[in-house]
């Protein structure tokens, strides 16, 4: 399912509908700018889903209850142990978010592989 948002007045990017997770999930380091949840507490959740029509980038959204706002995170890198199993998903705040919400410029999140 497509929706609309307008940028501006002269261009429009089509995103797709994701699932959102609540931010009340994760952790949050205002030091280290970083949301942490481990994989196990987001079961259920698709978060490798497409977020836009026109790329293959892949996320899911956020949350917040507190301001009904739903931001997009696009998958940025994977860290594997030495056997190959992956320990940690980090994903980056799209730059349609980072334009809508500019304090979550430098912000991650890291998902935990428990």
């Amino acid at each position: 399912m497509l929706y609309c948002m307008h940028t501006n007045k002269e261009e429009a990017k089509m995103e797709l509908r994701v699932s959102a997770v609540d931010v009340k999930l994760f952790s949050v380091s205002n030091r280290s700018r970083t949301f942490v949840a481990e994989a196990s507490d987001l079961k259920g959740y698709n978060l490798q889903q497409r977020i836009f029509d026109d790329a293959i980038d892949v996320g899911f959204g956020l949350w917040n209850a507190a301001t009904g706002a739903v931001t997009r995170w696009a998958h940025y890198s994977d860290t594997h142990d030495n056997e190959g199993d992956l320990v940690v998903s980090y994903y980056k705040a799209t730059p349609e978010t980072i334009r809508k919400f500019p304090q979550l410029e430098g912000w991650m999140i890291h998902i935990l592989n428990d």
